[in-house]
């Protein structure tokens, strides 16, 4: 309970406003609610934090353990101030915690390392160069089987065209995924067998995209077990593509035609609606 009350108070205004939107059906969040969700303030938190201590290392364990970790080192909250944190293993988890991707994307950069150096408890710092070592050993171990497409050099707006353009007059299935989502890998494990079955074509291509938040090994050890034009998109590019199309989380998918028309088609979360629609336009 404790390690969901300070989800409770670190989510607490998104909570708030998707119980909302869930009530109310207001679900096209390009539009704003119809009413102000007040926000949970610095002062709401501190004296809430005087109900129990967050940074009790008891809450390190349970089953509540990520969301909770997560929480307390969310970067837009002070905890360390707001709750009087200082030299706690909560200050320590605020700084270290976004580091854990950029070691398994082995991106630390200096200033990475010095905020390493600066935690109170070493653990912390030993844990993330010790994620940077074995994320560059496994490296080393899957270069040259994973073949990731150079991302056309153009402006976001341009991006999703340029894409696309080197298989003109084909059909196109876009598969915007990551490496961390369940149900999109198991979407493509599904479909793989029918790349050389019912949809064998050299007129069907199929392109996945993910973003840096697949880290770099694992997403390297992944893609080679999937037939198709794999691009790793930086943030800026994911973000514009997943506002362009609406996108409403993954797995999701964008079809094609011989014509050059695309548009969102989540109906293909059903397999069979997909593997139906790709037959017949190939056929």
């Amino acid at each position: 309970m404790k390690q969901e009350a300070v989800e409770a108070m670190a989510q607490g205004d998104a909570l708030r406003t998707y119980n909302y939107r869930m009530v109310h059906n207001q679900w096209d969040r390009n539009k704003p609610l119809d009413i102000k969700i007040d926000s949970l303030t610095a002062e709401n938190r501190a004296a809430l934090c005087k109900l129990f201590p967050i940074a009790d290392e008891q809450l390190l364990m349970g089953e509540n353990i990520m969301s909770y970790a997560r929480s307390i080192s969310n970067p837009l909250i002070d905890w360390p101030e707001e709750a009087k944190l200082k030299g706690t293993f909560a200050e320590d988890l605020q700084r270290v915690l976004p580091l854990v991707q950029k070691a398994a994307n082995i991106s630390l950069t200096e200033t990475d390392r010095k905020t390493l150096e600066s935690v109170h408890n070493p653990f912390y710092r030993d844990a993330i160069l010790k994620m940077l070592e074995n994320a560059q050993i496994a490296l080393k171990e899957v270069e040259g089987k994973a073949i990731i497409e150079k991302t056309p050099e153009v402006a976001p707006d341009k991006l999703f065209e340029a894409i696309i353009a080197p298989y003109k007059g084909k059909v196109i299935l876009v598969d915007f995924w990551n490496t961390w989502c369940g149900p999109c890998r198991m979407s493509i494990r599904t479909n793989e067998p029918l790349k050389e079955q019912e949809l064998k074509s050299d007129n069907l291509v199929w392109i996945y995209l993910a973003n840096e938040t697949s880290p770099l090994v694992t997403y390297k050890q992944e893609i080679p077990n999937i037939k198709g034009k794999h691009f790793r998109l930086n943030d800026e590019q994911w973000k514009y593509l997943c506002e362009q199309f609406k996108i409403d989380g993954i797995p999701s998918y964008v079809l094609v035609d011989k014509f050059g028309h695309y548009q969102l088609r989540n109906d293909f979360r059903d397999h069979e609606v997909m593997k139906k629609t790709l037959k017949e336009m190939i056929e």
